[in-house]
This record gives structure tokens, C-alpha cells and sequence, in this order.
């Protein structure tokens, strides 16, 4: 059951998700909103999802481990915190651990 809706913006969002490593649903619990809301806020749209997982030939572009399109990760290189998904040139694909290793790395911690 969700409680009253608090305001997160996409840099809290990604700030939980890929440095504390908060699950979606333990975001969306905290913050009083549907799981699927932190989803949108920190995923690429499908298509360009699909895009970049088919150009990085389904393999991690860090570790060069294979990945399957529902669990592959959208990331922008030379980002800072929060990826931004304008540029498709710059996105790659990566796995959850190296994609989460690189926004901590990114962050400083």
C-alpha cells in the first residue's frame, strides 16, 4: 500500500538505485509512488534499450559478459551521476554490476 506520494526527482532516483543500490520497489515504497514510476525514471525507453543492446552485439561493454535484454543496462559514457539517453552515440550496454560499479566509481565513492 503506498502512502502519500513525496516528490523524487531522476537524480534521487538514480543516486539510489545505482550508488546505495536500492531495489526499484524499496525506492517506491519509501518515496509513496508505483515501482514502475522509479522504473521510468531511471530506464532508457524500450527502443533505445533494444537499439543498444543489439549495436553492443548483447554483451557487456565492460566485462564482455553476455547479457539478455531484460537484465542489460543502458549507461551514457562520460556521464556523471545520471545518465542521459539524447545522445544514442555515447550509450553502451552493460551488465547490472559493472553498470552500478561505474555511476559509484562516478560518484566518488
Amino acid at each position: 500500500m503506498y502512502t502519500k506520494a513525496r516528490r523524487i526527482d531522476r537524480e534521487t532516483a538514480f543516486r539510489l538505485a545505482f550508488v546505495e543500490c536500492q531495489t526499484f520497489t524499496e525506492i517506491a515504497e519509501k518515496y509513496g509512488v508505483s515501482k514502475q514510476r522509479i522504473q521510468q525514471l531511471v530506464s532508457a525507453p524500450p527502443a533505445i534499450r533494444k537499439f543498444v543492446y543489439e549495436n553492443n552485439r548483447r554483451v557487456c561493454r565492460e566485462c564482455g559478459a553476455p547479457v539478455v535484454l531484460r537484465d542489460m543496462q543502458v549507461h551514457e559514457q562520460g556521464a556523471g551521476l545520471v545518465d542521459n539517453y539524447d545522445n544514442i552515440s555515447m550509450l553502451i550496454c552493460m551488465c547490472r554490476d559493472c553498470h552500478v560499479t561505474e555511476h559509484i566509481k562516478n560518484e566518488g565513492g
